[in-house]
């Protein structure tokens, strides 16, 4: 947790290097699909506060599904 906090706060304002190279060159964007959450921004939650909410949500979940399968590889492993 503590990563995502110094990191949403130490790199909210760093720019993607591919994103300039791209805007340099003028390339243009041409999606496939139309994601659910374009630039991974959800409406109302564009600054770093939002950034906060959504890393800690996001470790959250991947520590929860990763004990879960833990839990059950170990009992597997038991039997």
């Amino acid at each position: 947790m503590i990563f995502v906090i110094v990191g949403v706060f130490a790199f909210s304002y760093s720019t993607e290097t591919l994103d300039k190279q791209a805007q340099q060159l003028g390339a243009e964007e041409k999606p496939v699909f139309t994601p659910p959450f374009a630039d991974y921004n959800i409406p109302g939650l564009d600054n770093e506060w939002g950034a906060l909410i959504i890393g800690i949500a996001g470790t959250l979940l991947l520590f929860i599904v990763s004990l879960g399968a833990a839990k059950v590889l170990h009992k597997k492993k038991g039997n």
